[in-house]
């Protein structure tokens, strides 16, 4: 096994660097090379045990379950933190996401556009097959990944709807980041993730002012919009995880906190790089094109997503931004309304804010 790694080692790419030196270490070693390690591991365990078959030294499939979780939990520990955005280490079971009939748009009483009508059908009936195969409860939308080519060739089949969808979602993420939905959104995953969203914000303006030396051509109102980016992008990150959950190959559900943190490592990378191109904060579609920028860097980087057909050329593919993006602005309303709602039941922690 490789030496104990440092807590405060990594970047979006998998290569861990030194928090005190951005050089490479030449002790360091990657991701990539933990995960071959951890599959050994787990191929060596396994060869054991059928060699002297599961009943060897009381082996039950019980205890061949803890292996792979322990094993698995081991690798995930070696997964570094951010640096600038503040989250916990574990994720609270609390406002979870759950994407079910009544987070979308009845399509039969409230639904003209016939693509739109079809789409919607077509979301429903893999609720009620998810429900159905998993024995879940509220029945929710959910995809293993060897679905995915057959889902997506249904959903384009379905049509293209009258209204372009980067204008469609550039909507729907203005509504997220208005005042009181922003309040709603940022308590949940402040709550649920425990991201700082105002030192997040502070780290912004840091971010700004160097690079905008000249005060008085600041903009005083970017580092509010990329607080405003960030939430989007964590919704959509929450949103893929939940709709499409990882699963490793020993079968044991992926810690869904370390993928969070791999997606908020790479969107520090990314901001950083992108600052450059300003416009892309007050460009709405522009924006929308930098959100599947930021994503595509995350599930690049990841060894679940990037070797599925979500991905080719480390880029999210045409027809899964556009189900995204249908997913997004077809449940975002409902989504804030119903988290709203709970948040203000007697008892809750929230506090309306901006």
């Amino acid at each position: 096994m490789p030496k104990a790694i440092n807590a405060g080692l990594i970047t979006c790419n998998g290569v861990l660097i030194q928090k005190t030196d951005t050089r490479r270490s030449g002790n360091s070693t990657s991701l990539a090379d933990m995960k071959v390690i951890f599959n050994l591991l787990i191929v060596g365990a396994q060869l054991a045990i059928n060699s002297k078959g599961m009943d060897w030294a009381n082996w039950s499939g019980e205890e061949n379950r803890f292996l792979h979780e322990r094993l698995y939990s081991a690798y995930q520990s070696m997964n570094p933190p951010v640096y600038h955005i503040t989250m916990s280490e574990k994720e609270s079971q609390e406002h979870r996401l759950i994407f079910d009939k009544d987070a979308f748009p009845t399509p039969s009483n409230e639904v003209e556009d016939q693509p739109l009508k079809s789409k919607l059908k077509l979301i429903n009936s893999k609720i009620e097959e998810h429900s159905t195969r998993s024995h879940s409860y509220p029945p929710t939308l959910m995809f293993s990944i060897n679905e995915l080519r057959e889902f997506i060739l249904k959903f384009q089949s379905a049509g293209s709807s009258s209204r372009k969808s980067s204008r469609v979602v550039s909507e729907a993420m203005n509504d997220l980041v208005l005042p009181e939905s922003a309040a709603t959104w940022k308590t949940v995953y402040e709550k649920r993730l425990g991201i700082d969203f105002e030192k997040a914000r502070e780290w912004f303006l840091k971010l700004w002012e160097k690079r905008s030396p000249n005060k008085r051509h600041l903009d005083h109102l970017a580092p509010e919009k990329l607080v405003r980016f960030l939430l989007c992008y964590i919704f959509f990150v929450d949103m893929i995880l939940t709709t499409i959950p990882k699963v490793e190959p020993t079968e044991v559900v992926a810690d869904r906190i370390q993928s969070f943190r791999a997606a908020v490592s790479c969107f520090e990378e990314l901001v950083q790089q992108t600052l450059e191109r300003e416009w892309f904060l007050s460009d709405d579609v522009q924006r929308t094109g930098h959100m599947f920028k930021f994503l595509s860097k995350w599930m690049a980087s990841d060894e679940t997503y990037s070797s599925s057909p979500l991905i080719k050329n480390s880029e999210i593919v045409k027809q899964w931004k556009q189900y995204f993006n249908f997913l997004f602005s077809n449940s975002i309303d409902n989504l804030t309304k119903r988290t709203g709602r709970k948040l203000r039941q007697p008892g809750s922690s929230y506090v309306r804010g901006t």
